[in-house]
């Protein structure tokens, strides 16, 4: 199923207030059924559409669930849907699309999924992670949340398995441009040469349980969000700086969570999570290449309950990619009626300033 939500910003700002920052609800587009869905990764696909994986939740039953592929075009009206697993609590954490224009999907419960470019099934491993990415060898490296990382060639063969990594959630990894990897977990960035033995590991001051995000940027070193912070390294995972964005910066208090980041064309950075301001919204912010604020946009489903009604708004981002217009294409989860406690996975489009472009959709 499909919704369509109109802007109704101007009854959201003479609700809540005005904060340091511009809010949007019911923007974009959502896909969901009656259970808590959710979409976790998203991609600009080459034909200009997206493709996004997260989870289906069978009815009202959260613990039987399914990997769902979602296929888009430019507007983000669906093309196809596919769902993959055995219903018992599957979930979709990271998809790309492939050279052959394909799809590589994993799941938590052991499950890498290759797909042709309809999504069809084209085989299935019983390996589970919570990120894939194909390598340059048309391979596949895959961060498991035991902290060990799992190399396959294009068949989703193992090749080598390193168990023995001192981390914990493997929430992101990345093929880096000397052929290693780069990878992450709770409180820690590792990594590894291209045959998964560790070559540095380093401890994130001041982060607890996190959802942290790293990408290689321009100048060799890495980017990653850990909590509430952006902290960019050098080469060797020294940290060079550290921004932790505070309540004059979001306007009411801290955001609650970081889970996406990614350099932009301009050498400044993008940014997704889970904003928590009075209630919890999709956040977005920009900045400059030295984690500057260059602007913060949030998100929202509406609500005319008080704010601490556990019926009111329930919302955040959990990717975000740049798309060739210079824009940013982001997927989370909205709240998906104001009387009901599930969600539905949620697809934003922004221009370069962040502002959503499927806003006034019919």
């Amino acid at each position: 199923m499909k919704k369509l939500y109109p802007l109704l910003s101007v009854l959201f700002l003479i609700y809540w207030g005005c904060g340091h920052f511009d809010e949007e609800s019911y923007v974009g587009v959502t896909f969901g059924g009656n259970g808590n869905d959710e979409g976790y990764s998203v991609q600009q696909t080459t034909d200009g559409g997206y493709i996004i994986t997260g989870v289906y939740n069978h009815e009202e039953d959260n613990d039987d669930s399914d990997i769902w592929l979602i296929k888009t075009d430019s507007n983000g009206n669906k093309e196809w849907k596919r769902r993959f697993g055995d219903g018992d609590y599957d979930k979709g954490y990271g998809v790309q699309q492939t050279t052959d224009g394909g799809y590589i999907m994993i799941g938590n419960y052991n499950l890498l999924v290759k797909t042709d470019s309809e999504g069809n099934e084209e085989w299935i491993k019983n390996i589970g992670g919570r990120s894939v990415q194909q390598t340059t060898d048309g391979g596949y490296i895959i961060g498991q949340s035991s902290g060990g990382l799992l190399k396959t060639d294009s068949d989703g063969n193992e090749e080598w398995w390193n168990q023995s990594i001192d981390l914990y959630g493997g929430y992101s990894v990345q093929q880096t441009t000397d052929g290693g990897y780069i990878m992450t977990g709770n409180y820690n960035l590792v990594k590894t040469d291209s045959q998964g033995n560790v070559e540095w590991n380093r401890t994130i001051d001041g982060c607890g349980l996190c959802s942290p995000s790293v990408r290689q940027t321009t100048d060799g070193g890495y980017i990653c969000v850990f909590g509430n912070d952006l902290v960019k390294t050098n080469s060797q995972g020294n940290v060079e700086w550290n921004r932790t964005f505070s309540s004059n910066d979001i306007g009411r208090i801290p955001p609650s969570r970081f889970n996406s980041v990614q350099q932009t064309t301009d050498g400044g950075y993008i940014i997704t999570g889970e904003f928590y301001i009075d209630r919890h919204d999709v956040g977005l912010i920009k900045t400059d290449s030295n984690g500057n604020k260059v602007w913060i946009k949030s998100f929202n489903s509406f609500c005319t309950r008080s704010y601490n009604d556990r019926y009111c708004q329930d919302d955040g981002g959990n990717s975000v990619q740049q798309t060739t217009d210079g824009g940013y294409i982001i997927t989370g989860f909205i709240r998906n009626t104001l009387n009901s406690s599930n969600t539905d996975i949620w697809l934003i489009k922004t221009d370069s300033k962040g502002n959503s472009e499927w806003n006034d959709r019919q």
